[in-house]
């Protein structure tokens, strides 16, 4: 019997000695192993879990405006206001005006420029009243419209009954540029 307890005992110590020679797992093994089991867990099992994913579609960039600054640095600083700039690029274009507050009732004189090509619609008016406290709605009086073919400079001109001038421009849509002067005076003084 003491011969069978020996061998047990040499199979145990064996045992011992074997685990003792493995490696054991660092920290850095034990949170690799954490972090593969809470990605399996929450990874739906199928084939969806291993399909790649498509890159997210991206909004296609807005068509370049070619005429945006065709009237920069041409803009009049002799006359009443003036202003200048593009209708918007294909596909994005709009309306512009404005409405100079400070110009007297009486005779004016509109010099409009523009270029492209396209019909423009001049309508101008004078404000019959403020709408708003901070000057930016307003009540036109009667307007006048003019249709121009661009590329051209035109002369065009309005009598006013009440102070205010409203002058708007409308491409239909179609790109281009403008130059807008009121009262310039190389027109209103002559040669």
């Amino acid at each position: 019997m003491p011969r069978a307890l020996l061998s047990i005992a040499a199979a145990l110590i064996a045992c011992v000695a074997i685990s003792a020679c493995a490696p054991t797992p660092s920290f850095e093994d034990d949170v690799a192993s954490a972090r593969a089991v809470a990605r399996r867990s929450s990874t739906p099992a199928g084939p969806a879990a291993i399909e790649p994913t498509e890159p997210a579609a991206t909004a296609p960039a807005a068509p370049a405006d070619p005429w945006q600054g065709y009237f920069d640095g041409t803009g009049d600083g002799d006359a009443t206001s003036s202003y200048w700039g593009s209708f918007g690029p294909p596909g994005g274009v709009v309306t512009v005006g404005d409405t100079d507050e400070s110009a007297k009732a009486g005779h004016h004189f509109v010099v409009v420029s523009c270029a492209g090509a396209i019909t423009l619609t001049v309508t101008m008016s004078s404000v019959t009243s403020v709408m708003s406290a901070d000057g930016k709605a307003f009540e036109t009086g009667p307007a006048t419209a003019h249709d121009i073919d661009c590329p051209v400079t035109a002369l065009l001109d309005i009598t006013t009954d009440s102070p205010g001038l409203s002058v708007h421009l409308d491409s239909h849509g179609q790109p281009g540029a403008f130059d807008v002067r009121i009262d310039p005076d190389d027109v209103t003084q002559g040669p």
